[in-house]
């Protein structure tokens, strides 16, 4: 929002020659189609909607002036956008397909692939970034959840994704990526053992500023040890586990502070995404957040799209019969708190 704000006080010839406002994926859908819809996932990232009514927050939108006019209508996962248009048709040789309207925001198909064991269960979508949140029926807007930096996200079949963003192997890639230039054979399984065997036990603060985009993460890490805890690690191993300890630490925070702004009690930590390959990550989760994981599918995205899909296709009734499809056709590995 505030980038069309920009657009709006600064450039309001943009604005004023629109003739509708689309996301990204929206605009694909409407170029295979000719319709135009907002889906609702990515929709409810843009600051925009009203996570309440799950609709455009149209007083707000009027307080910068947006035109109402550029809006689109909301469309659910799970629904037909429309059909493929004939031109394209005759182009490529196709039939008249549907064109399905998916969670078109990555996490929000992750999340709809994740075998959840319970309600009382949370989600943990695991890669460059980490997303750790639950699946709620209504948003929880308080200043408890303001405090905690939570965000009330749409997610498929009309729910809310109750999530907090957590800097996730972003650092461990870009450790990767310096150490490579001394070892071009070092890769994420062998950092992960070598963190493994340290016996280091400081930490880092992953969202600390000093990790955002620096030019050197090895130095970045060796400098928040050194002027933070007053400690400098020596090795690759030691660089790593207090890369590892600061991350699964955030987790924990991010668990306790679920659990007080929910009012529930966590049972079980369903990780997908590729960071789940890192068998020394999932146990270390299980570790220190003193719950059980549960890890799998790896590509929870795709299958959170291929679900929704399903959905509206009439191959499946709903997410719950979709998720006991993904978690009957993957190993999902379990750990328990050490």
């Amino acid at each position: 929002m505030y980038q069309l704000y920009y657009d709006i006080k600064y450039r309001p010839n943009i604005v004023e020659n629109a003739e509708s406002l689309l996301f990204i994926p929206d605009l694909f859908s409407y170029a295979l189609t000719g319709k135009k819809y907002s889906e609702y996932t990515i929709a409810s990232t843009s600051q925009m909607l009203d996570a309440r009514k799950k609709d455009w927050a149209r007083e707000l939108l009027e307080k910068i002036n947006l035109p109402v006019r550029l809006l689109q209508p909301i469309i659910e996962p799970g629904r037909v956008w429309g059909n493929l248009k004939k031109e394209i048709q005759d182009e490529v040789g196709l039939p008249s397909i549907p064109v399905i309207a998916v969670g078109s925001h990555d996490t929000a198909s992750a999340v709809a692939a994740t075998p959840l064991n319970s309600k009382n269960s949370a989600y943990l979508s695991c890669g460059t970034w980490s997303l750790l949140g639950m699946e709620l029926d209504k948003p929880i807007i308080d200043k408890d959840s303001y405090s905690y930096n939570f965000t009330n996200e749409g997610g498929v079949e009309g729910k809310i994704r109750y999530l907090k963003n957590i800097t996730g192997l972003w650092i461990i890639q870009q450790l990767r990526k310096k150490w490579l230039h001394f070892n071009p054979d070092i890769d994420f399984k062998e950092i992960s053992r070598i963190a493994k065997e340290s016996t280091c036990d400081y930490m880092i603060e992953p969202n600390h500023e000093y990790f955002v985009s620096p030019f050197d993460m090895e130095d970045a890490v060796i400098k928040y040890c050194e002027e933070k805890l007053n400690k400098r690690p020596e090795t690759i191993g030691e660089i790593a586990r207090a890369s590892y300890n600061g991350i699964v630490t955030e987790y924990k925070k991010a668990v306790k502070a679920i659990e007080k702004t929910c009012g529930k009690t966590i049972d079980c930590i369903n990780m997908v995404g590729g960071g789940i390959q890192d068998e020394f990550l999932c146990q270390l989760t299980a570790n220190v957040t003193g719950k059980p994981v549960a890890a799998g599918p790896a590509e929870a995205s795709v299958l959170g799209n291929i679900l929704m899909q399903l959905k509206a296709l009439n191959y499946i009734e709903n997410l719950d019969q979709g998720r006991k499809i993904v978690k009957d056709s993957f190993e999902i590995k379990e750990y328990e708190s050490k």
